[in-house]
């Protein structure tokens, strides 16, 4: 089951750096996307080049990773990620 969620603001940050940022939660046991901020601290952020699942030091299974960032969209029409 998918959750919706309306469009937010756009922001235009002035010093933004090319990387993204994630949290690793360990012990997520869920099979939907959780809602984060229901998961209390997160036991890991840093910073990384690329969204991957390469970032080391994963658990096997059983974990949630958030990435947050920002993206620049250097004009207007459909994009896919």
């Amino acid at each position: 089951m998918y959750r919706i969620v309306p469009l937010r603001t756009p922001e235009n940050p002035v010093s933004v750096m090319n990387a993204v940022n994630y949290s690793l939660y360990p012990d997520y046991e869920g099979n939907v996307i959780p809602d984060f901020t229901t998961l209390g601290n997160a036991s890991r952020t840093n910073r990384v080049n690329q969204i991957n699942l390469n970032i080391g030091g994963l658990p096997v299974d059983h974990y949630a990773i958030r990435y947050t960032g920002y993206i620049e969209v250097p004009e207007d029409g459909e994009y896919t990620f």
